[in-house]
């Protein structure tokens, strides 16, 4: 009898401690924002990294079944969501142009978690961001700005240009979110890199 109540307080102490890190997700549905008081809502300088790159030769599918460039942004913070603003969060392949694809809808990214956009000229937001532009095999930029309202300073919150490298790999920050150096990987989408 001791050990049932043992297992079930057990069973109970864990779904409390997950129940926060869990973004549950109906079938074609939205996720619903965190349920975390403190969420990042005004981007800055570093408070999210581009994490890792593949700008060609990608494995990983789309939520339309085509294998297309993406990027993974990662939150390096302990305890806080981000949530990237819909109207005022942009992605670039450009850092003269880096208001070229305004995120349509708000997107959270839990506590040293991950997020991937799909760079494959879709420009649509469904289960996954699908930026208007693609990714150059002969070396580009990729930036993501925000900006609280019109008229006001454009912040870049994170930048990277890569240049030709080994498209059977990606390339990313190792370990994740820290330096500025980008080093040749194995593909990790959503995953610490390696």
């Amino acid at each position: 009898m001791k050990i049932k109540i043992g297992l079930i307080v057990l069973s109970i102490v864990m779904v409390s401690c997950l129940k926060d890190r869990i973004l549950p997700l109906a079938p074609g549905g939205d996720p619903p924002p965190p349920p975390l008081a403190d969420t990042v809502k005004v981007l800055t300088e570093g408070v999210l990294r581009i994490n890792e790159l593949v700008a060609s030769g990608s494995t990983l599918p789309d939520e339309f079944g085509q294998n297309n460039d993406w990027v993974e942004i990662f939150n390096p913070a302990f305890n806080k969501w981000v949530m990237l603003e819909g109207g005022k969060t942009f992605l670039s392949d450009s850092k003269n142009n880096p208001t070229k694809y305004a995120v349509q809808k708000d997107w959270y990214i839990p506590p040293r978690g991950f997020l991937i956009l799909f760079c494959n000229s879709r420009g649509v937001e469904n289960q996954s961001i699908n930026t208007s532009f693609g990714l150059s095999s002969s070396g580009e930029d990729f930036v993501i700005a925000y900006r609280s309202n019109p008229g006001e300073t454009l912040v870049i919150v994170d930048q990277m240009t890569y240049t030709p490298y080994d498209f059977t790999r990606s390339i990313g920050l190792r370990p994740d979110g820290v330096g500025t150096t980008y080093f040749e990987m194995i593909m990790t989408p959503g995953a610490p890199n390696q």
